[in-house]
């Protein structure tokens, strides 16, 4: 079975939705209370195969109770039970690439799929009632029942997880056995058995509390035949097999770690008619270790398993980005489930944070990226705060256009998105474009970019700081440098054996250090003669960071500065002064 459509209606937070999901693995991402949780717990109410559920008015769209609760769910790849089934052979619909028909074309070219769509729907006085559901007929809709819904093989890994350990109705253990052990004639011997062990135990204190009791209830008029005594009564063990469960050598599965718990009933769905199943997991990290997340997630992407997940785990996001990611989306009543872009999807590998981040700072490149970082130090100097408190991620742009289009992405999708940028190459895109997709642009000045207004902003001991840092780091600085500045036809450059001494002047070399810092290998034929014109030096996260962090200590004295004046407003943004 497979989930094909899903439309909700007036339930908890969702005033309407309807959704779409993939045949394969679902990943659902978005912030806290934007009701990804609801829209699993839909699709569990609607297809699962318990015959009651409690609601209250809670579970009413602003508790609302004058407009019922409607969850349709819509599932083809159906059962032979269920295709067989002469109650429903009026009730089929028609599932294509074009969408839901009330009424399937039966022609042999026709690509229709028999699909049934199957509602719960709640009024007033909070009694569920399953049906299936067509516009055509209205009258005479079949009730579907929890019979019909065991059958179509929905399983929740969750808060009640433990049920699924025990052979009892409707449970993941029960449908993965075949055995036809009767387990009635088990049970009377073990009753008996245990009820003669427990009469010959000598419990004084319980007997004596029995005959005292049997005394005073006499002179009250009741009559007894044999007299009190005290006794076992085991009901479970009457007509339910949900006392047989797992163990694992003398200790009960249900003790296991939660996690392990979880992996089990998973295992069991993959074993067993994993093609025709639907398993729904909130929160799909819960109780594992990464490495636990990372190989549950391989398996579940291979199996041929349907599969709902939603996840707050950076590890999931990398594992499942190839798969289909969608972005759930709460604004004021409205909710929606939407593909995440492609070009948030490619930046997932290696950004997971971002998308799992309520506002997001994309940084063009590396040296954006790096020096953000460093920020991230400094402004805790002025802001109890930090930007993962405020639930801020920076994402790496991959240089332009990759940048711009995944800034533009991010703010399409409903995220708080900024962009960070060079200006001499822009933003990839036109002023009037990002204020309509809401999102916040930082370039530097005209023609500027990150590693020259960086240099413009150090003195020149702070300049011969960075450079000592960037020659253990990269090297061939000497060479690098000397290339650069002979065909500068700058003569003014003093040499030692580890730094460059830098002189003042009206032709200071921070321009030049900058450019050098910023060379792009794809514009090399401009300097054919100069193999070391690409040297970037900045061009890496981690050595942008520590420079800024060596020079900028006081950040109210740093934001005066070229490069502070870029970052400033940036702050500003991210603390929303």
């Amino acid at each position: 079975m497979k989930l094909r459509h899903l439309k909700i209606e007036h339930f908890r937070g969702i005033n309407s939705l309807e959704w779409c999901p993939d045949p394969g693995f679902n990943l659902l991402l978005g912030p806290g209370d934007s009701c990804k949780t609801t829209v699993i717990d839909a699709v569990d109410y609607v297809l699962g195969p318990r015959w009651s559920l409690a609601f209250t008015d809670a579970d009413f769209f602003n508790s609302d109770t004058t407009r019922p609760i409607v969850i349709q769910a819509t599932i083809g790849d159906l059962p032979k039970k269920i295709l067989g089934d002469l109650r429903f052979e009026t009730s089929f619909r028609g599932w294509s690439s074009n969408g839901l028909k009330d009424e399937p074309v039966e022609e042999e070219d026709s690509s229709d799929e028999l699909v049934l769509t199957i509602q719960l729907q709640v009024d007033h006085s909070l009694e569920p009632t399953w049906q299936v559901w067509t516009e055509r007929d209205v009258e005479n809709r079949p009730v579907f029942r929890s019979q019909d819904r065991e059958i179509l093989g929905v399983i929740r890994v969750g808060a009640y997880i433990d049920r699924h350990l025990s052979w009892g109705k409707g449970s993941a253990l029960d449908r993965y056995s075949e055995s036809d052990d009767r387990l009635g004639p088990v049970f009377a011997q073990v009753r008996r058995e245990t009820q003669e062990a427990f009469d010959q135990q000598d419990l004084k204190s319980l007997r004596d509390i029995a005959t005292t009791l049997e005394s005073e209830a006499q002179e009250n008029g009741v009559q007894f035949v044999d007299g009190l005594k005290p006794g076992l009564e085991i009901t479970a063990l009457q007509s339910s097999a949900s006392v047989v469960t797992l163990f694992d050598g003398k200790v009960p599965s249900r003790q296991m770690g939660l996690g392990s718990r979880r992996l089990l009933v998973t295992t069991m769905q993959l074993q067993r008619d994993s093609d025709k199943s639907v398993l729904l997991v909130d929160e799909i990290e819960t109780a594992l270790e990464p490495h636990r997340v990372r190989k549950l997630i391989q398996t579940l992407v291979k199996s041929e398993l349907q599969l709902i997940v939603t996840s707050h785990s950076p590890i999931a996001v990398q594992e499942a980005y190839e798969q289909s990611v969608f972005l759930v989306r709460r604004n004021e009543d409205k909710v929606s489930v939407v593909p995440m872009p492609s070009a948030i999807k490619v930046n997932l590998k290696k950004s997971p944070y971002a998308a799992l981040a309520r506002r997001v700072l994309v940084c063009e490149g590396k040296t954006e990226q790096g020096f953000l970082s460093a920020c991230r130090e400094l402004w805790l100097s002025k802001h109890s705060l930090s930007l993962d408190a405020l639930g801020i991620a920076e994402a790496y742009g991959e240089g332009q256009p990759n940048g711009g289009k995944l800034a533009l992405a991010f703010a399409n999708s409903k995220f708080d998105a900024a962009f960070f940028f060079d200006a001499d190459r822009g933003p990839g895109f036109a002023p009037e474009v990002a204020e309509a997709a809401g999102l916040t642009t930082f370039p530097h000045a005209v023609n500027s970019n990150s590693e020259r207004a960086f240099f413009n902003s150090l003195s020149d001991e702070q300049i011969n700081e960075v450079l000592e840092l960037i020659r253990e780091r990269v090297g061939n600085l000497r060479s690098i440098l000397g290339c650069f500045f002979n065909l500068s036809q700058n003569t003014d450059v003093l040499w030692d054996s580890t730094v460059i001494p830098i002189q003042g002047g009206a032709n200071r070399l921070e321009c030049l250090i900058g450019l050098a810092s910023k060379g792009n290998p794809e514009k090399k034929p401009t300097y054919p003669e100069c193999p070391y014109f690409w040297s970037p030096w900045l061009k890496d996260t981690e050595t942008a960071r520590v420079a800024l962090a060596m020079v900028a200590d006081n950040w109210d004295d740093f934001a005066k500065t070229e490069l502070g004046k870029v970052l400033e407003p940036i702050r500003i943004w991210c603390y929303g002064e």
